[in-house]
């Protein structure tokens, strides 16, 4: 059997749930060739009472008590059986050929540890003014030409790292990165727990690709619609959202060995930067503020930690 289809969810919005699941029983990948495990992160009403994935013969719904995205992706990684998995969030549409392209292109890359997709957005209400030039912040990214290589972090989300959309990745690294997260309690916070939007752990799961001599990439052959509910495109939303995911961003520049440090600015940066602030739409700035807030905020929980404790994560990069 050649793949594994991962769905960790929480408190799913039944209607985007069924969406992702009608996608998936339509996949030209034969049903044999793979397996659907849906892992149910404490929802309150159980997921099982909600949805059936009887018409897959191979298809599972199991239950991760423990809240966050993490712990539910490391439930997804001990349950699966195969050597290939795909990890998809339940608000993904995927193409219909896209389990069977994931196929191909492991076969064709096995100098790849982990690849991802192309993502077009389908908003339930489109953004609007300065909105709009933040919906990087909402996994989405459509590109015409494949990418990879072994820069890891360093080669950015915009370039050559996954988003965990759709993220297909070797079982090998995908065990590796649990090994890691089960033991090191910073890199296992990096991601959603309940209200906490903290981000970057699909994107330290795909780097740990590096660590085992394999690269990262992506291709526009794989696609998926990402279903955007109206509430994600809010404001306030997307304030919270720039905070949490600069904090994310700068723990992982930390645990890959990049630069997360504050880098001392000139009077003349620091005015002009002032100025630029005061001249911006308010809700760009209030969006700058607080992701600014929150690389701030990981700077100062970094700068807490023992010496020895930072050593020995420097020490693994």
């Amino acid at each position: 059997m050649p793949l594994s289809v991962l769905i960790c969810t929480h408190n799913p919005r039944r209607d985007f749930l069924n969406r992702t699941l009608a996608a998936l029983r339509v996949q030209t990948l034969p049903l044999a060739d793979w397996e659907i495990i849906l892992v149910d992160n404490a929802s309150a009403t159980p997921v099982a009472t909600q949805f059936d994935v009887s018409w897959h013969p191979r298809a599972r719904i199991v239950v991760e008590t423990t809240l966050g995205l993490t712990p539910a992706r490391l439930r997804a990684i001990q349950e699966a059986t195969t050597d290939l998995l795909v990890f998809v969030d339940d608000d993904n549409v995927l193409a219909p050929d896209f389990l069977a392209e994931a196929v191909r292109l492991a076969a064709a890359h096995p100098f790849l540890g982990a690849f991802g997709c192309s993502i077009r957005a389908d908003y339930e209400k489109a953004p609007e003014g300065e909105a709009r030039n933040w919906t990087w912040l909402l996994t989405v990214g459509e590109f015409e030409h494949a990418r990879w290589s072994n820069l890891g972090v360093a080669g950015g989300d915009v370039f050559t790292l996954p988003s965990g959309a759709g993220l297909v990745i070797r079982t090998n690294v995908a065990r590796e990165y649990a090994k890691l997260a089960t033991s090191d309690p910073l890199r296992a916070s990096l991601d959603r727990r309940g209200a906490d939007l903290t981000g970057s752990g699909d994107r330290d799961l795909a780097a740990t690709s590096i660590r085992l001599g394999l690269g990262t990439g992506k291709f526009p052959s794989l696609k998926l619609d990402h279903l955007m509910s109206a509430g994600r495109v809010d404001p306030a939303y997307l304030i919270r959202l720039a905070e949490a995911t600069a904090y994310g961003e700068t723990i992982l520049n930390f645990l890959h060995g990049l630069p997360w440090q504050p880098i001392p600015q000139s009077r003349t940066r620091r005015w002009l930067d002032a100025w630029e602030r005061r001249h911006l739409d308010p809700l760009a700035r209030e969006l700058r503020e607080a992701h600014a807030r929150g690389k701030a905020r990981a700077i100062t929980m970094l700068q807490s930690l023992p010496a020895e404790q930072r050593n020995a994560v420097n020490a693994l990069v």
